[in-house]
């Protein structure tokens, strides 16, 4: 169901919960030596302790750059300016299916300081094999491994 998709812009207007579908927008936040941030979930979340890249659930009328911007500034309390579409897939939880959607950003200002995360690291393509990450950010670190490697 992955699908890389180009040309469609943040700010084009997703509906957050079509159909009984929620909609995630993740951050794919590169620093200038070619590291990622990931974000390691806390205790008290949906698979505890597992990695994934930074972001949340869209609310409704909410786009996915708008949404995205919002999460990051609450979640690790950084401003950052979204690009564009990486990847689009889906998931499925015990209670509803999944729509995630990965957009680049950069860090515009701030240092990313986890509220609800256990723990944000800057890590390496190379080394993000090395990371327990939910399933369908673990689609994404296979994808930007390969990528290092190309």
């Amino acid at each position: 169901m992955a699908a890389e998709r180009e040309g469609m812009g943040p700010g084009n207007a997703l509906s957050a919960h079509g159909q009984g579908v929620i909609t995630v927008a993740a951050a794919v936040i590169r620093d200038a030596s070619g590291r990622y941030l990931i974000c390691q979930r806390g205790p008290a979340s949906s698979n505890p302790s597992l990695w994934e890249f930074p972001g949340g659930k869209l609310e409704p009328g909410e786009t996915p750059a708008e949404c995205l911007a919002r999460e990051l500034s609450e979640e690790l309390g950084i401003r950052a300016e979204i690009g564009g579409l990486l990847l689009e897939t889906g998931s499925r939880t015990a209670k509803s299916p999944l729509r995630l959607l990965f957009l680049e950003a950069r860090i515009a200002q701030g240092t990313p300081s986890p509220t609800e995360h256990s723990q944000a690291l800057w890590v390496g393509p190379g080394d993000l094999g090395l990371y327990d990450f939910t399933p369908p950010d673990r689609e994404l670190a296979v994808l930007l491994m390969k990528k290092a490697g190309d």
